[in-house]
């Protein structure tokens, strides 16, 4: 019983996509492919039930996934990737045109770096004299509110990579996407400090969640 459904399922998902299936269904057909011969449709009602939406399940922990009865360590790693690769996904489509130039190429490329959005993080992106993306370098890993960020690691890693220009990057995990006070100090401090060495800073990116915001743009420095 539980194959010929298996298999009705996945010959739907082949006829029209996932747009009419529902987040437990989305979830029942992913689960298909680490849990043979179970029920996986009680599954995806159990998961949204205890995470409360789609992405809260994708977002969980591998131990609070094994918390629900039926999922393993093959079920809670296959979950567990599913945020990652689409981050990974975006990442790469994003960075195949990553220039100065292009704003809203830029934003989408840092809203992508970071797959662990429940602690702050912060990103230099090297651009060479072409405006053309480089390198980038994680600098600082933080907590849930804050990241402590050395002016001279920011500096290292710009000239270790020979870059002649930068965007910084860092997130809001807890939402807020407005630049604070000190997100506008810190942009202003190491301004002055990377113009003293003749590298530029075009722009500082702010992500929460899957959007972000450009502070140049919004002409805060």
């Amino acid at each position: 019983m539980h194959e010929g459904h298996r298999q009705r399922l996945k010959a739907r998902f082949e006829k029209e996509g996932l747009t009419h299936f529902q987040p437990h269904e989305m979830l029942e057909l992913l689960l298909t492919f680490a849990i043979p011969r179970k029920d996986t449709n009680l599954l995806g009602h159990l998961l949204i039930e205890r995470f409360g939406s789609l992405h809260g399940v994708f977002q969980a922990d591998r131990k609070d996934l094994e918390q629900v009865e039926g999922i393993g360590e093959n079920a809670s790693l296959l979950l567990s990737l599913i945020l990652p690769l689409d981050l990974a996904y975006q990442k790469s489509l994003a960075g195949e045109r990553v220039t100065i130039t292009d704003r809203e190429a830029l934003k989408a490329y840092c809203v992508a770096l970071y797959p662990e959005p429940r602690n702050e993080a912060f990103f230099v992106l090297s651009f060479d004299s072409r405006l053309q993306l480089i390198r980038v370098s994680e600098v600082a890993k933080g907590t849930p509110d804050r990241v402590s960020v050395f002016p001279r690691t920011v500096l290292s890693a710009l000239l270790n990579s020979g870059a002649t220009g930068c965007v910084l990057s860092h997130n809001h995990p807890a939402g807020g996407i407005e630049p604070s006070g000190e997100d506008l100090e810190m942009t202003l401090t190491l301004q002055r400090l990377l113009e003293s060495v003749g590298i530029t800073l075009y722009d500082h990116i702010i992500v929460a969640g899957r959007q972000g915001i450009s502070m140049k743009e919004k002409a805060l420095f």
